[in-house]
């Protein structure tokens, strides 16, 4: 069941990044990455695994966005039934979580905000 979020948005966008960075040690597959993920977000926040499905765009693009510096890497299959997979391509430190976190609230602050708007989550 789905209720309001009860963090700032600062805050859900700083969870998401770093829960992305531990989960993106393992090497996961795109799907079990996801799903470990959307499962781990939330526990800890309270809102469904459908609505994290809806949100997640902004934090992939800048996940996997070349000018972001980001640590994670989307490793495309390189032969036929293989999956696609989520690992660290460097460690990563505190300041990585902030800049990454700060930037998608600059950059799509507004649009998630209006997204958990549209579905009465504040």
């Amino acid at each position: 069941m789905t209720k309001n979020i009860n963090i700032s948005l600062e805050s859900f966008i700083r969870l998401y990044v770093f829960d992305a960075f531990r989960l993106a040690e393992k090497n996961l597959s795109v799907d079990d990455f996801y799903n470990s993920l959307f499962e781990s977000v939330s526990l800890k926040v309270g809102v469904s695994k459908e609505v994290l499905l809806f949100l997640h765009h902004p934090f992939h693009w800048k996940f996997f966005g070349g000018e972001n510096n980001s640590p994670l890497e989307y490793v495309p299959n390189t032969k036929p039934g293989e999956e696609n997979y989520i690992m660290l391509k460097r460690n990563y430190i505190q300041g990585d979580i902030d800049k990454l976190s700060n930037k998608i609230l600059k950059d799509y602050g507004n649009l998630l905000e209006e997204k958990i708007k549209k579905l009465n989550l504040f």
